[in-house]
């Protein structure tokens, strides 16, 4: 089944959703025959993604400085504030039983840049993507757990990532 008939259905309705309800994004984008959709705040130096991998559906922080030592240094950064993290997701509703905090060990290259993902959530998938895609009922499911999951954690993440930019930027 192709990307068209599988995924990109499925992401359309997902972005609408999000865009009802969190409007402090810059934009939601559903990349072209790809399995996730990039949640950007205005600083393209990060993003958000929701996407099925082989482990489940799951929400990942990606960092794209110009080198992997600011990349690594931006996650320990948030690592070292993980229990005030979970602190907050848990007053945000989130299920912190389900956080990851997992590196994920993929030195991407997009454009000639490294960049360094995190994955900060995970939920166990019921199938392979296109098992849970064909199903109605659990892809309804997978959405919704994505339009209560992502608005938390962008509310939590994004002004440490930017406090951490900025202090990177001026030394404060």
């Amino acid at each position: 089944m192709s990307y068209t008939t599988l995924y990109e259905p499925f992401f359309k309705d997902l972005i609408q959703r999000l865009n009802k309800v969190s409007r402090d994004l810059a934009r939601h984008s559903a990349e072209e025959n790809k399995s996730w959709v990039k949640i950007c705040p205005k600083d393209k130096q990060y993003w958000f993604s929701c996407s099925f991998s082989n482990d489940g559906f799951r929400i990942n922080l990606t960092f794209q400085h110009n080198n992997d030592r600011d990349n690594r240094d931006a996650v320990n950064h948030l690592r070292n504030q993980r229990a005030t993290i979970e602190a907050e997701l848990t007053q945000e509703g989130v299920d912190t039983n389900l956080l990851g905090w997992d590196h994920l060990e993929t030195d991407r290259f997009l454009k000639g840049t490294k960049r360094r993902d995190i994955c900060l959530i995970r939920r166990e998938a019921a199938g392979r993507a296109p098992e849970i895609l064909n199903n109605p009922q659990q892809a309804e499911e997978y959405k919704q757990w994505a339009v209560e999951t992502i608005p938390p954690f962008v509310k939590v993440f994004h002004p440490k990532v930017e406090a951490y930019l900025r202090r990177q930027k001026f030394g404060w």
